[in-house]
């Protein structure tokens, strides 16, 4: 008895944790001293965070571990420092604050640090705005399917599409009849997998046809 054919087709992403940077300076030959307060806030400027009180010449360990404290919602963060040599002065430096523990929640769903500057010393110290290096990865968008034996394509598929989505979309713009849909998610960043029970296509007894995912 001819089995049907089945297709399988698939949306994924890698983890990408949320990255922000941001720089301290002053004048030429001045030295950058003092504290600096870090705060995080949700994406629409809410405040969720108590102060961590950062010295600008700590390591950049501690100023995680300080962020951690003073938010532990955030789960894991790291951060990183290197010296900020274009200002000519002594003590600037780039910092970079990775997000580990907001991993897959959408991008452009991580919140955004807060700096208050008031306590940092040094001729003409400053702290730069927040610079979002990279977001969150988390699958969205979308895709089509096009049967490259006649060029129809679906209409666009959300990276989110149900099994009935999928079914639907196939049969009304390509004109296969589906038996079923099966949708799997294979990690936590909206990565899935549709793979597609073909009614009218008795595997070996027709012609294969190719549908292609254009993400």
């Amino acid at each position: 008895e001819p089995r049907p054919e089945v297709q399988a087709y698939g949306v994924g992403v890698l983890a990408q944790p949320a990255v922000q940077n941001f720089t301290i300076q002053a004048s030429a030959g001045a030295e950058v001293g003092g504290t600096f307060i870090m705060q995080y806030s949700d994406k629409d400027g809410n405040l969720l965070a108590a102060p961590a009180n950062i010295p600008a010449t700590t390591n950049p360990d501690t100023a995680a571990a300080l962020l951690m404290d003073a938010y532990p919602d955030l789960g894991l963060v790291t951060a990183s420092k290197t010296p900020y040599d274009w200002c000519a002065c002594i003590g600037g430096a780039v910092w970079s604050i990775t997000f580990d523990g907001l991993l897959g929640i959408g991008s452009g769903e991580t919140g955004t640090l807060v700096l208050t500057p008031d306590g940092l010393t040094g001729t003409g110290v400053s702290i730069s705005p927040i610079t979002r290096i990279h977001e969150s990865s988390y699958a969205n968008g979308t895709w089509v399917l096009e049967d490259e034996s006649t060029g129809n394509r679906t209409e666009p598929l959300d990276a989110q599409a149900t099994g009935d989505d999928v079914k639907y979309a196939i049969q009304d713009a390509l004109g296969y009849k589906i038996s079923n849909v099966d949708v799997s998610e294979y990690n936590d960043y909206g990565s899935r997998r549709w793979a597609v029970t073909f009614a009218d296509i008795p595997g070996e007894s027709s012609p294969k046809k190719a549908l292609t995912n254009d993400t």
